[in-house]
């Protein structure tokens, strides 16, 4: 008897060089995916789609990204057996994966952003940093790739301004005289203090 899962594996190994995890998460849902067909007493050559549809759902009480993970396992598998010619058609080749809703980030209050700014000791230079940073990224809605990569050149505090090469135009750093004054503030003092981190 053909050893399906084995080839399988040794395909994804050699010829399509899947990472570990991918192996790992592939092989264990294939492995459960061949002895359903056990269960049901059916040959791997006499899968039709709606075979794998009705193992689908069967799996109704998983995410839709755990899902699409197991049918895209199906699918890559299905497509190795129709390409190396264990079986006559793909009947995975037209399923589609389901479709995932983007989930919208939370985000802090400004309350709780006040409270944030408030809880750092600013006699402590590495606390007075932190804080710069938290303002940073909050004021000028950067991402933290991007403030990162925000060298001391690209900072002009006369004009609360800096230059952002990965956006190609200036942008505004603080959104009140307040903020820009103490900003302006705490980046001297960290000047000063020389911080190494």
């Amino acid at each position: 008897m053909i050893n399906f899962l084995e080839l399988f594996n040794e395909y994804m190994i050699i010829e399509r060089n899947f990472s570990k995890a991918t192996i790992e998460t592939y092989s264990s849902t294939i492995k459960r995916y061949l002895t359903y067909l056990d269960e049901i007493d059916m040959e791997i050559e006499e899968v039709t789609t709606d075979d794998i549809n009705d193992y689908l759902k069967t799996l109704s009480n998983l995410s839709p990204v755990t899902l699409n993970l197991r049918l895209n396992a199906i699918k890559s598998f299905f497509h190795f057996l129709y390409r190396d010619e264990y079986i006559e058609s793909n009947p995975a080749k037209d399923l589609e994966l389901s479709r995932i809703g983007r989930h919208l980030p939370d985000v802090l209050t400004e309350l709780e952003i006040d409270k944030l700014l408030n809880s750092f000791n600013e006699d402590n230079p590495y606390e007075l940093r932190n804080k710069t940073i938290i303002e940073v990224l909050y004021s000028a809605g950067l991402r933290v790739s991007e403030l990162c990569n925000l060298k001391t050149n690209n900072v002009n505090l006369k004009e609360y301004q800096f230059w952002m090469l990965q956006r190609a135009f200036l942008c505004r750093l603080m959104r009140s005289k307040y903020i820009r004054h103490h900003f302006r503030e705490q980046l001297h003092r960290l000047k000063k203090q020389r911080l190494k981190h």
